[in-house]
């Protein structure tokens, strides 16, 4: 404050003579009375003491000696003063004090309990150290220590910092109703690893408290993610859902075989959770069933949904449900399964059933017996194959470099050592399109936009340039990495891109136009592959350092670690509807994750030949790949054995592709060849009978009469079509429209 000459006067004669009469004004005595009382309070350092400066920060009047206060109080906690501390930390948090939260992250105060040190650190706005040291304490004193208004303050805080999976785990703990906690099962897979150990230990906790809800939830994480402590602290302590389906599928998979057997004694509730499970969960339900023996309920294959069943069973489970029935001397379901399986299963199932000496009661249906299994003889010498469907070359004098396919499977582009990047037409003859002209400088990788307007390609100056490749229009140079971008996925929505660099980042964009680009991960040697899962929820990347980092979109929060691979992963491929990821590494492997649990579901062993093409079947369990000699190879994703190998290419394979329906497969080469193989005979093979429509005895003979048809192929589709004719004996069917005249209304079929 600035003083008048005739005070300052007046406070100098005070100091000359303190007993004197002052003749200060009213309010400069009361401030200097506040002062003076700070100060001696501030000497004596006492509890009461201590307290009494509290109040002046709280409640003072004069800002002077408010300030004196809380400076005080800074000191003699510094000195060691534990009351100065403790009336600090209730100033910051429990009053919400600003000057107090300031002062005290200024000047390094700690509080002595680690919970309320990291709710300091929360409220002080030290988030990352918050992240990575103090969470769990964090959470302990949220739940138990803070009042109800502070904890409000440290979640709203949370909030705003972004830290949202954790304020999910802390609402669903507070308030354990059935929204929070289907909240946080949503949330949980996306959860860091800190943040899942916490959300695991308070449900544990609320759990052996009796909350029914918590205990639900515990082994609900286990159903859906395969959270194996979840399931040891539900095991442990007898806790399953309560309703029936649900508790009978967890009893299964935690493989509680007593607790299931009294539960599920004729496995109707399996069932039924079996017929409502996507296609992750119906693997694992087979996986589980074929390595624990636990074979009865395949019993209800022949039931109302069994179509989906035959689809769903893998090569391993068809050699395990076979050899079981026929030990079980359980020929008359046998043949049954045979009429309605795939092609290649019912030709299994109908030798073997011959060659044991079986033959069906009915003389109508040993004869059909008879002419099916010579038919399968004779298709089962040569398996289903695949083969060249079309082949083209690109007349170019340069290396093609990296390939892509527009979702509608109708345009291929391929990138070339060049600038040049190279469109072709594939639906019909392939036709060559105008050549777009990436800069002057050759795409590494390639990418469609999702509704097929825009080709992304990742060119050697370390940009990426969007084009509108129909007018050969670049849109935009999106620019940021200092290494080679050696792969690119762009979002599902259509709004943004993701690549991967040599440079050690992976950086997500706003697409098409966007300018600036956000660093999602940073590694210490280079990023070679980035995907994203089918809804674009999850962004995976591998690279040098071995393992595949799993990323929250669009928070960019690394979720989890895929580890298994020993050396760089240099290729990944996802599919529509399923949750796995495929990786290929320099250790010679490839291998299948399953991506949101966390769970490795196969590991192939390729050999020698490196990978340079990788994909996954959008509707079978079958993987594709492809080698440095230009091999490409096709592998049972249930099993890892080999199916088919296709020399073909003479030189190194740049890429694969699937059309949308997977009935073709792309592939190119850097010698600007491409072929077009052919995967409709290979596939219908592995189809249902009872899967497949009426109409199809129809295409099946016409395709038997095409002059490119090859004598294994027509044995094939010769044994398929006696199948479809056997199943179809019963059906009636009417072509075209048939109207009945039946007195004054008319019936149109």
């Amino acid at each position: 404050m600035t003083l008048e000459p005739e005070t300052r006067k007046l406070l100098s004669d005070l100091l000359r003579n303190p007993a004197g009469e002052t003749g200060l004004p009213p309010a400069l005595q009361v401030e200097l009375l506040h002062k003076g009382a700070v100060i001696s309070l501030r000497q004596d350092g006492g509890e009461e003491a201590v307290h009494a400066l509290r109040d002046v920060c709280l409640m003072g009047e004069i800002d002077a000696a408010q300030s004196l206060a809380l400076d005080a109080l800074a000191q003699l906690a510094s000195e060691g003063n534990s009351h100065a501390l403790e009336a600090l930390l209730l100033l910051a948090l429990e009053h919400d004090f600003l000057p107090a939260q300031v002062l005290v992250s200024e000047r390094g105060l700690q509080a002595p309990q680690p919970g309320r040190q990291a709710a300091l650190e929360l409220i002080t706005g030290q988030v990352e150290k918050v992240r990575k040291q103090d969470l769990r304490q964090l959470t302990g004193f949220v739940l138990d220590e803070a009042s109800g208004a502070l904890a409000g303050r440290l979640l709203a805080a949370a909030s705003k910092a972004g830290m949202t999976a954790w304020v999910t785990i802390v609402d669903a703990v507070r308030s354990p109703g059935t929204e929070s906690v289907e909240k946080l099962l949503a949330r949980y897979p996306t959860l860091p690893p800190a943040e899942r150990d916490i959300a695991r230990h308070l449900l544990e906790r609320a759990a052996l408290a009796g909350e029914t809800h918590a205990q639900e939830t515990l082994s609900s994480l286990y159903i859906r993610y395969e959270d194996i402590p979840a399931r040891d602290v539900a095991v442990k302590n007898n806790f399953a859902p309560r309703e029936p389906v649900q508790r009978a599928l967890f009893l299964f998979l935690a493989q509680q075989w007593q607790a299931y057997e009294t539960l599920d004694f004729d496995h109707r509730l399996l069932v039924a959770a079996y017929e409502t499970a996507d296609m992750t969960m119906r693997k694992r339900l087979l996986d589980i069933s074929r390595q624990s023996g636990q074979m009865d309920w395949f019993d209800r294959l022949s039931g109302p949904n069994r179509t989906r069943w035959l689809r769903d069973l893998s090569d391993a489970d068809w050699e395990t449900a076979i050899n079981g029935l026929l030990g079980a001397g359980r020929s008359e379901e046998l043949w049954r399964l045979g009429q309605l399986s795939s092609p290649l299963w019912s030709a299994n199932i109908l030798t073997r059933l011959h060659d044991s000496g079986w033959q069906p009661e009915q003389a109508h249906e040993r004869e059909a017996f008879g002419q099916l299994v010579q038919l399968a003889r004779t298709a089962q010498t040569a398996p289903p194959s695949i083969r060249p469907r079309r082949s083209f070359h690109v007349p170019t004098m340069d290396d093609l470099r990296s390939l892509a396919l527009s979702p509608d499977g109708k345009t291929l582009a391929l990138g070339s050592s060049s600038n040049a990047i190279h469109l072709w037409r594939i639906d019909g003859r392939p036709e060559p399109l105008p050549v777009l002209y990436a800069a002057s400088t050759q795409a590494h990788a390639l990418a469609f936009s999702p509704d097929g307007e825009h080709l992304a390609a990742a060119v050697a100056d370390h940009s990426i340039r969007v084009h509108q490749w129909e007018d050969g229009r670049t849109v935009k140079a999106l620019q940021g990495h200092s290494g080679l971008v050696r792969s690119v996925a762009i979002a599902a929505d259509g709004r943004s891109i993701y690549s991967a660099s040599f440079d050690g980042t992976l950086r997500g964009w706003r697409f098409p136009i966007g300018s600036e680009s956000r660093v999602l991960a940073r590694s210490q040697g280079e990023f070679f592959a980035v995907a994203l899962s089918p809804d674009s929820s999850l962004l995976i990347g591998a690279g040098a350092d071995r393992v595949l980092d799993v990323f929250q979109l669009p928070e960019g929060n690394q979720v989890r670690e895929l580890e298994g691979h020993e050396a760089t992963v240099t290729m990944l491929a996802t599919a529509p509807q399923t949750q796995f990821v495929a990786s290929a590494g320099r250790d010679q492997t490839i291998r299948v994750w399953n991506y949101v649990s966390g769970r490795a579901v196969q590991t192939i062993d390729y050999g020698s030949d490196p990978v340079t093409g990788l994909c996954i079947h959008p509707n079978e369990q079958i993987i594709f790949s492809a080698g440095y000699r230009g091999q490409l190879h096709v592998w049972d994703m249930s099993t890892g054995r080999a199916l088919e190998e296709l020399a073909h290419h003479k030189r190194a394979v740049i890429g694969l592709a699937l059309t949308p329906g997977g009935e073709t497969l792309v592939s190119a080469s850097g010698d600007g060849s491409v072929t077009l193989w052919n995967l409709e005979v290979f596939l219908m093979a592995r189809q249902p009978v009872e899967d497949m429509p009426l109409d199809r005895a129809a295409s099946i003979q016409r395709q038997m009469e095409a002059n490119s048809i090859t004598p294994p192929e027509k044995n094939w589709l010769a044994f398929t079509l006696e199948l479809l004719r056997w199943k179809q004996r019963f059906d009636i069917q009417l072509e075209g429209a048939r109207t009945i005249s039946v007195g004054e209304f008319d019936i149109q079929l």
